[in-house]
């Protein structure tokens, strides 16, 4: 008793259509504001049926900060929800859209004109998340 080809074909397709998903969140608002000399606080705010889906899905990403007109030097900043970390999920049945905090050194700000940042990142099973560019609001 062995296991049948066509469950192997089957097992292979649908793990293969899974893992090419990709969820493409909407950025709602993103904005800075300096905390202190050293470092800034960025939040962004994601509709609440994108951040439950990547909560469910448990994908890991980065809040990607880069200059809008020259995107060759990202900085991946590390999302929090109400002070917890993004990759804890402890937000997979928002009542509403979800704000996401992270910190980012002043040094880093000050060489970028223009502000821009997008979310992206992954799962293990599930496939990619990568949100538009949008522009981050100075406070």
């Amino acid at each position: 008793m062995g296991i049948e080809p066509k469950s192997v074909v089957f097992a292979f397709f649908a793990a293969s259509m899974v893992a090419g998903c990709q969820i493409s969140p909407t950025i709602k608002s993103a904005n800075i504001t300096q905390t202190d000399s050293a470092t800034h606080q960025v939040t962004f705010l994601v509709e609440q049926e994108d951040a439950s889906r990547i909560s469910r899905g448990e994908y890991y990403f980065s809040f990607v900060v880069i200059d809008c007109e020259d995107h060759s030097n990202p900085y991946p900043v590390e999302p929090f929800v109400n002070g917890r970390r993004a990759s804890e999920f402890g937000y997979s049945n928002p009542e509403r859209d979800v704000l996401f905090t992270g910190t980012i050194p002043a040094h880093i700000v000050s060489e970028y004109r223009e502000l821009c940042g997008s979310i992206s990142g992954g799962s293990y099973l599930f496939g990619r998340v990568d949100s538009e560019i949008t522009q981050i609001s100075r406070e």
